[in-house]
């Protein structure tokens, strides 16, 4: 997937917006330090599943108001 990227980043070197060439960068930074992507995801994944499994509700019943 990344080999694709930067495919796609040759042409954004000689002629593309700022913004392209930044993502090229990134990309090219994660290519050539695949321990930092690993790292981060292995650090941000038990963190997601854990904000996910905090908004995920069961069905909430609310008692009845009782007579007065």
């Amino acid at each position: 997937m990344l080999s694709c990227m930067l495919a796609d980043c040759k042409g954004a070197d000689e002629s593309g917006s700022a913004a392209e060439k930044e993502d090229c960068l990134r990309t090219r930074f994660l290519q050539e330090h695949p321990e930092t992507l690993q790292r981060f995801t292995s650090d941000l994944l038990p963190l997601l599943l854990q904000v996910y499994g905090s908004t995920v509700l069961d069905k909430v019943t609310l008692p009845l108001p009782s007579k007065l």
